[in-house]
């Protein structure tokens, strides 16, 4: 009985769990001698997150994890063909502005049903570059050298 029990588990845990994929994405940025970046990414709300922490790198690197219910690996493989989840930087004179390939993100469905959508980006920031607001970092200044001698 206890035996039964057990399996019927593990077939009930697999059954749900069919349904969720999940997947994590890379992408780094040369900033070279850029005074500003600023984030323009789509709207954040319950199913599209992101933060910012510093590194000790010369780069911006990007770690998107995206996760999906009611969808299988090819629908998947499809949305990251179609670039749904990069990002791309743009440059102006002294500002980079880092913002999602596609300007919208509009809503998933098949046949079957909608499918769910959960994607959660952390935005790693060179340590030289500081916060100013929420979406603007600038590149800190070194201190002034004195000119006394």
């Amino acid at each position: 009985m206890k035996k039964a029990i057990l399996i019927l588990l593990g077939f009930m845990i697999s059954f749900t769990l069919k349904g969720q994929l999940s997947r994590s994405m890379h992408q780094v940025f040369e900033i070279d001698s850029v005074g500003m970046v600023k984030i323009d990414l789509w709207a954040e709300n319950d199913e599209y997150q992101w933060e910012v922490e510093v590194w000790p790198s010369r780069h911006i690197m990007v770690e998107t994890n995206v996760g999906l219910t009611n969808a299988n690996d090819a629908i998947l493989e499809f949305l990251m063909k179609e670039k749904r989840y990069e990002l791309q930087t743009q440059r102006e004179t002294d500002l980079i502005i880092l913002s999602n390939v596609l300007e919208e993100r509009t809503p998933l469905g098949t046949k079957k049903g909608d499918i769910s959508e959960k994607i959660r980006l952390l935005i790693y920031m060179p340590e030289f570059l500081v916060k100013v607001d929420d979406t603007t970092w600038k590149r800190e200044l070194p201190p002034e050298k004195s000119n006394n001698k």
